[in-house]
């Protein structure tokens, strides 16, 4: 008798495979049907214009008289045959299908879900609130970008402007922070959340704390934004606890302070202690354990 695990597998191996089944003989319908109309609607044009250039059409619109005779033994046994042949290649690819599918189910693999610039469902994007809804959602990671404001102050904020989430269209670099903070981001967002300001980087550390691990994308917009890799990895290590996990996109070759980094094409660097930029326009990395 088969435990409860082996049932539950058998079953949603089944049901695949009907599912799988089901959605080759509706996709072939389908086509079939697209294909029988296509081929009326063409023809019909075609004739049409035939008529209009040279007064005589070239295809016949009627079903010629040989394919309403009564067809012969032979070629009745042949268009048998043919459907045998269509349905066992059919059946075959939903087998290898259901095959691989129950191979997959042996391999199960840990899934962990990003919030996209937090969760921002009711909450304005890359806010503390954004974060918030992201843990309530339970997500595993949040994604937020990070700048820096005119008086070198690092603000989680996706746009170069803020003229998509509050119609000012001022550059972040061209505004000090106390100003980014009076700007609400909240006009699309749930009412509770219309006065959400973008937050600072350390705001956003604290919030996810022990909650959420970070993806922090860095966002350069031309050369606005010096230094900010080692800004970013300085309040990183100055929140503490904060574990470097993943690698840069392309820009940090090396972060600071023996935090190991690696890039696309070099791997795992030794840790030289400070960042060196390569002319890319953006870059990102995760921190776990903050």
């Amino acid at each position: 008798m088969l435990d409860t695990g082996r049932m539950g597998t058998l079953s949603l191996a089944v049901s695949f495979g009907l599912l799988l089944l089901l959605r080759t003989v509706v996709g072939a319908a389908i086509i079939s049907i697209g294909a029988g109309i296509d081929a009326v609607v063409f023809t019909a044009y075609y004739r049409k214009r035939r008529q209009i250039v040279s007064g005589e059409p070239t295809l016949p619109f009627s079903i010629p008289d040989a394919m309403t005779e009564r067809t012969a033994p032979g070629a009745r046994r042949a268009q048998v045959w043919a459907l045998v042949v269509i349905a066992i290649g059919l059946c075959e690819s939903e087998m290898i299908g259901l095959f691989v599918m129950m191979d997959a189910l042996k391999h199960e693999r840990p899934i962990a879900v990003t919030a996209h610039r937090g969760g921002h469902l009711h909450a304005p994007e890359n806010t503390v609130a954004s974060i918030r809804e992201a843990i309530a959602d339970g997500a595993q990671y949040a994604e937020i970008d990070v700048q820096m404001t005119k008086d070198g102050v690092l603000v989680v904020t996706h746009d170069s402007d803020f003229s998509r989430m509050a119609g000012v269209p001022k550059k972040v670099w061209e505004l000090t922070y106390s100003e980014i903070r009076a700007i609400p981001l909240g006009a699309h967002s749930a009412p509770e959340f219309r006065n959400e300001p973008a937050p600072t980087f350390d705001e956003l550390l604290a919030a996810a704390r022990d909650r959420i691990k970070l993806n922090v994308e860095l966002k350069y917009y031309g050369d606005h934004q010096p230094h900010l890799a080692e800004r970013v990895v300085a309040a990183v290590k100055s929140a503490g606890n904060g574990e470097p996990g993943h690698h840069p996109i392309s820009q940090i070759q090396t972060v600071a302070g023996g935090a190991p980094a690696r890039t696309e094409d070099s791997g795992w660097l030794s840790h030289v202690g400070e960042c060196q930029e390569t002319g890319a326009t953006e870059s990102g990395f995760s921190w776990r354990g903050i």
